[in-house]
């Protein structure tokens, strides 16, 4: 408004945004021009301009990220914490187990839920004020590991405050101080090089997360980004992703020249209490198949909410009674409890308890 605010929009001119665009600070010229050419897109949309005059001979490229930085390990990270101390050290250690920076300056104790072992990101802290996050993708539920669940174990107890981290004083902890007071001296100490910087701690937990196989997809939910973004940034991280698909795929057609598909038994896990309560008793069997020509052995339909996946090979010619035999065993060794099956008809459910 400042540079184009007096101009009527006819007069706006190609070679002069050009040249606006250049006096933005490179890190956000990018985001600023983009802005400007959508204002206009719904200027043309109205007929109030043939031709958008921000596109027109404006070059836009996206900036280059700078190197990101993940601490090396989690023997790196709780050397820092310890320099850092018992107050704000195992804040340390949450933000690099959830992802969280700088949403972690606004958590507080209702946003955790023990039971479900995830935090709820319902708010961020920027310049001082409680905000709601940028975007419906920002609020979000967060898996809470181990350590994230030790570090929180380990904060000081502060029954009279309501925040997670909160300051000596008790109010909102200022990001600026803490980075000079507490992160810069703990890093010098620990002998940490080269220096990071606090938003690494969100670095660190994509770069591990990705690396323990959580897939891009599921990981731009816990982050509360695009997965555009999450492949853009983190993309040269998922080699073995991308290898497990392959794997995947090669084994689905080696399986289609043999004529052999796949069965998916869904079951609840731990014990067997566990499997029958609000389930009905039991595993039930669904078929993936959907082929026309091919004859289903196990037709059932219906599918017990599972957390897992078992995949058993199915060969067209094999009778039903092994088959039933063989994903039986697999079953009852994971509810622990091997006893002989009572085979019945395709869609049955295998009753654990009471097997005969």
């Amino acid at each position: 408004m400042r540079v184009f605010g007096e101009r009527r929009l006819s007069q706006l001119r190609s070679p002069a945004i050009a040249a606006w665009r250049m006096t933005i600070p490179a890190g956000h010229r990018f985001e600023a021009t983009q802005a400007l050419r959508q204002v206009l897109a719904r200027v043309v949309s109205w007929g109030l301009l043939d031709v958008n005059p921000a596109k027109l001979g404006v070059e836009n490229p996206q900036r280059r990220y700078t190197e990101k930085r993940p601490f090396e390990s989690w023997d790196e990270l709780h050397a820092l914490a310890g320099s850092i101390g018992p107050r704000h050290g195992p804040m340390v250690l949450f933000a690099a187990g959830t992802g969280a920076p700088p949403e972690w300056l606004a958590l507080e104790h209702r946003d955790i839920d023990r039971e479900a072992q995830v935090v709820y990101v319902r708010r961020t802290l920027r310049n001082g004020r409680i905000k709601s996050p940028k975007t419906k993708a920002s609020v979000r539920a967060v898996p809470l590991q181990a350590i994230a669940l030790a570090a929180l174990d380990a904060l000081p107890p502060n029954p009279d405050c309501s925040l997670l981290f909160p300051s000596v004083g008790g109010g909102y902890l200022d990001l600026h101080n803490f980075r000079n007071r507490n992160w810069k001296p703990a890093q010098k100490a620990a002998g940490i090089e080269p220096r990071r910087r606090v938003y690494d701690l969100r670095h660190t937990f994509v770069t591990f997360a990705l690396r323990a196989g959580i897939s891009t997809f599921d990981l731009s939910r816990y982050m509360g980004t695009s997965l555009a973004m999450i492949d853009r940034r983190y993309g040269h991280l998922a080699r073995d992703g991308r290898e497990h698909a392959i794997r995947l795929l090669d084994t689905y057609t080696a399986a289609e020249s043999l004529d052999v598909h796949a069965v998916d038994a869904g079951w609840t896990p731990n014990t067997v209490e566990d499997a029958n309560r609000g389930n009905g008793r039991g595993v039930g069997v669904r078929r993936l198949d959907r082929r026309t020509d091919h004859r289903d052995l196990i037709a059932a339909e219906d599918l017990v909410e599972g957390v897992a996946e078992l995949r058993v090979s199915v060969v067209d010619e094999e009778p039903e009674r092994p088959l039933i035999a063989e994903l039986h065993g697999e079953v009852a060794r994971l509810l622990r409890g091997p006893e002989p099956v009572r085979v019945g008809g395709a869609g049955d459910v295998l009753d654990p308890p009471g097997r005969e």
